[in-house]
């Protein structure tokens, strides 16, 4: 008859699912040392969960590989083998006259078992199955799939909108990425491929005339992300009071109202005092429909000026004049 060994929280997991009857465990590689299970002695191991387990009698250990007596049920990979004291151990030292050892064994109790260490087991020595990602090999390509976060990025520019017919030589860029990315670029007119761990890029010697949209893109290795910023160029549309009657293009600069827009549709607050009220925009804006204190009024006057911008641009302007002076607050809205 083979003496007891009682092993010393010896935790590890199945290599590869055993079937019924086995009687061989494949460990994880390397973990055989953590059962040193000597020549003429036995030990036993739990299989399994708190929930659902069996315990099995080791007789034998080759490497990782330990040789037990018939498992009475199937077990997948990654399931756990632990050294355990149990009823057959303690009956086997009783029956054995080891009394050293179970006065030893017998110090273990219900709690200090509960509270046992149990190494860390590296995520990727898991292994996991699932039909439905059959790329996933193990735990750590699970988790790994389960807590991705896909790359996300913004990105800002320090001119934003100008005036149509000016020059743009410079731009900052400014970007933010949730993550670590391994590579990025900025397309033309940026520079392309660019250092990963930058978030600021400051481009000189350009000659931007025209609408221009700079793109970024961040690659996690994994999965890609975009962000675009454009530079826009705009026609200024103005608004205000005067007591001029025919508008020239001297009145649309002296407007007090302006701001960069690519439409007509505006809503005004203004206090005249004997003035005329008056819009002006580039002639493609088209025609408007003007409300006045909430009620449609047709009481404007049109007038189409070749109006050259500061920034020396050339374009028609649409002028339209309140067809009478007028005194006290109007809310205009242009539709």
């Amino acid at each position: 008859m083979t003496q007891v060994q009682v092993l010393d929280n010896a935790v590890s997991q199945l290599q590869n699912k055993v079937v019924a009857g086995a009687v061989a465990l494949a460990l994880l590689p390397g973990m055989g040392t953590r059962f040193p299970l000597r020549a003429g002695y036995h030990s036993y191991v739990r299989l399994g969960t708190d929930n659902a387990n069996e315990v099995v009698k080791l007789i034998n250990r080759n490497g990782d590989v330990l040789t037990c007596q018939p498992t009475t049920r199937a077990w997948p990979a990654g399931t756990y083998v632990i050294a355990t004291i149990c009823s057959a151990l303690l009956n086997d030292l009783k029956s054995n006259g080891q009394g050293d050892i179970l006065a030893e064994a017998n110090a273990y109790t219900d709690a200090a078992i509960e509270n046992l260490y149990l190494d860390t087991i590296a995520a990727d020595h898991v292994t996991y199955g699932n039909d439905g990602y059959p790329a996933i090999a193990n735990v750590q390509q699970a988790l790994d799939t389960l807590l991705y976060v896909a790359p996300q990025a913004s990105i800002t520019n320090s001119v934003g909108t100008v005036e149509i017919g000016s020059t743009v030589a410079a731009v900052t860029l400014d970007w933010t990425v949730n993550k670590a990315i391994i590579a990025q670029s900025i397309a033309a007119p940026g520079p392309g491929t660019i250092d990963p761990a930058l978030r600021t890029l400051a481009l000189s010697g350009l000659h931007l005339t025209a609408d221009t949209t700079f793109t970024l893109a961040v690659d996690d290795g994994t999965h890609t992300a975009s962000a675009a910023t454009p530079v826009l160029f705009r026609h200024r549309r103005r608004w205000g009071v005067s007591a001029q009657a025919v508008p020239d293009a001297a009145l649309i600069d002296a407007l007090a109202g302006a701001e960069f827009a690519a439409g007509r549709t505006q809503s005004r607050s203004f206090s005249p005092s004997g003035q005329y009220l008056y819009f002006a925009w580039p002639s493609s804006f088209g025609t408007p429909v003007f409300l006045v204190n909430g009620l449609l009024n047709t009481a404007w006057v049109k007038t189409t000026v070749g109006y050259t911008n500061p920034s020396g641009y050339t374009a028609n302007f649409d002028v339209y004049r309140s067809q009478f002076l007028q005194s006290g607050g109007q809310q205009v809205v242009v539709q």
